[in-house]
């Protein structure tokens, strides 16, 4: 199993002024389109100071499978190891055929936290799945990071937050991100920034 790790490194006076503005870091990871990465799921979201997860709702059985598998959805909408599926990609999840209902499909990531490993969603398809029709979803290795604030009052809703960041960890799976306060943009790099005590 492959690791990616994307670190973002803020100086103490720029994680005081991003939480003290109630802005949270956000990552997203994208799957693979016609029309390039799709990122429609917040991964992770979280103050610098305390990571707090990202509340997502969704409903179904998680199926494990590794690039180039494929199954099938049967009429009862349980999951089919699918052989001699003539439209699978090796380096996609692939859907044989539903055999269920229309659905959506969500593409997942097991995080590994020991005994507390759990599925959260990378991407949701907009679009259902037709009942007998196929899919493939290619992860890859791209991510946004930005700051997002979102404070809700009953007559005003007031959003704000950076640009984000893409950055693509195909190569290099261990990437430093930074947003600089002062200068409004986003860096990255190999190796930890010089002034971050490791965090």
């Amino acid at each position: 199993m492959t690791t990616y790790t994307a670190h973002v490194q803020e100086t103490k006076n720029d994680v005081e002024s991003l939480g003290g503005n109630s802005y949270n870091l956000q990552l997203a990871k994208s799957v693979n389109s016609k029309s390039g990465p799709i990122f429609n799921v917040v991964h992770s979201s979280g103050v610098l100071a305390n990571s707090q997860g990202a509340k997502v709702t969704y409903g179904g059985i998680w199926q494990e499978c590794n690039l180039g598998d494929s199954y099938d959805l049967d009429s009862y909408g349980a999951w089919m190891v699918k052989d001699n599926n003539l439209n699978a990609k090796p380096n996609a999840l692939n859907m044989g055929k539903n055999g269920y209902i229309p659905v959506h499909v969500i593409v997942g990531i097991k995080t590994d936290n020991g005994d507390d490993s759990k599925w959260q969603a990378i991407f949701v398809n907009p679009d259902k799945l037709l009942k007998n029709a196929h899919g493939e979803y290619e992860p890859t290795e791209k991510v946004l990071v930005w700051f997002e604030e979102d404070d809700r009052t009953e007559t005003i809703i007031d959003e704000q937050g950076t640009y984000p960041k893409e950055g693509d960890m195909t190569d290099n799976h261990d990437i430093y991100y930074h947003y600089d306060i002062v200068g409004g943009a986003w860096s990255e790099q190999l190796t930890p920034y010089p002034w971050c005590d490791g965090s």
